[in-house]
């Protein structure tokens, strides 16, 4: 059976070959949307069989292609673009270090990538009944695999989140971080001394638990961004400067992301006032609304959201931006047309098994290898040691 369908052999150009290099780049981007859609779909059109046993009308990512590696190199390596597959992280930590009835997954989807020292930083925190539930700072190494100890970052001790309260300067290694309830003030993280170095005020804007932090590398040499419903900032100098024009993002659960196929800060979503809105932070310090993903909703999501609720991932130089929904679907955002795919993968549904309905897993996009990579929950008190990649 033929490797490439006839859809696909369709959109190859006649011997006319005067095209532009745009074109070329817009026809090779469409060869790999076709190959990821035949990967999902098998071969032909002839379903693979699904990870776990997929839901009716998915689009089955399949077998993970390669089982069992015991490094995230080794997976992604032996992985082809659109194929998933495992590797072995070389032991677990509790996600409930405080023993709340919590995990440290809940309301926080995403994990953020340092590629200058190619490691990745999770920050979470719990919201149970018994104990205390306050913020933590894990640390998987991929030169190690291994995890570090859940860092205490404090807070509120009734409830913490993590959202998407977070960001790496990949330059220096700084992690800003805020907290959810406890306080207002960022705090920056020293990943060589493993502490809490110094802080510096919110923007000056109406607050609310949930008001997401992303690094942008091309905005005045590299500032912080932040959103809230009166619009976006960032950070220029020892202040805050708003950036021009509207903004405004959802005030509660909104999500962001750092496009590195445009060289921009995307920042929208959530629900509540200015929810249902998807802005682009260009290099110039201007703001562009853009394309919602249709019956689609950006947020961070619990047990009660809808499945269609999605968190916003990077993409690399190569691979676009993703939204990858509760209900384990995958879209992705063309910036060059301003606009979404349908459905082009489905995770696993072995990722999404586990105690915790809505925090089973958070995702992470790994640059170095031009994938996405899956952790989940293996218990209440255990994450599990393997992980999941899906090749872009």
């Amino acid at each position: 059976m033929s490797l490439i369908s006839r859809p696909l052999l369709s959109q190859w150009p006649s011997r006319d070959h005067s095209f532009t290099a745009n074109a070329k780049g817009q026809l090779l981007d469409a060869v790999r949307r076709k190959f990821l859609q035949a990967t999902a779909l098998g071969v032909g059109g002839v379903a693979l069989s699904s990870c776990g046993g997929g839901q009716s009308g998915d689009v089955s990512a399949g077998t993970p292609a390669q089982a069992g590696a015991q490094t995230l190199a080794a997976a992604a390596a032996a992985l082809t673009t659109g194929q998933w597959g495992t590797w072995t992280v070389s032991h677990s930590f509790d996600p409930d270090p405080e023993g709340s009835g919590d995990t440290i997954f809940s309301y926080t989807q995403r994990a953020i990538w340092d590629a200058g020292r190619r490691v990745l930083q999770f920050w979470g925190g719990v919201h149970g009944n018994g104990g205390t539930n306050t913020m933590w700072l894990v640390t998987y190494d991929e030169a190690s695999n291994s995890w570090s100890s859940p860092f205490p970052a404090g807070g509120d001790p009734s409830f913490e989140h993590g959202y998407y309260n977070a960001a790496v300067n990949p330059n220096t290694g700084e992690v800003y971080t805020r907290l959810a309830f406890g306080d207002t003030t960022i705090r920056v993280f020293d990943q060589s001394r493993r502490q809490f170095t110094s802080t510096f005020g919110p923007p000056p804007m109406s607050l609310n638990y949930s008001n997401p932090l992303e690094w942008h590398p091309n905005l005045n040499g590299g500032s912080l961004v932040c959103g809230g419903v009166d619009g976006l900032y960032r950070r220029s100098g020892s202040a805050w400067a708003r950036l021009t024009g509207n903004g405004a993002i959802g005030d509660q659960g909104p999500v962001s992301a750092y496009n590195h196929m445009d060289g921009c800060v995307y920042m929208g979503g959530g629900s509540g006032v200015g929810s249902g809105n998807l802005w682009r932070v260009n290099a110039d310090g201007s703001i562009t609304s853009c394309a919602y993903p249709s019956g689609w909703t950006l947020a961070t999501w619990d047990a009660s959201s809808n499945p269609n609720t999605a968190m916003l991932l990077d993409g690399s130089p190569g691979a676009r931006m993703v939204a990858i929904s509760k209900g384990r679907s995958i879209r992705e955002y063309d910036h060059a047309t301003d606009s979404w795919s349908d459905v082009v993968a489905t995770v696993p549904s072995t990722v999404d098994t586990g105690p915790s309905d809505g925090g089973n897993w958070i995702a992470c996009s790994v640059l170095a290898y031009d994938c996405i990579v899956f952790f989940k929950l293996a218990s209440a008190t255990s994450v599990s040691t393997t992980a999941h990649v899906w090749k872009r």
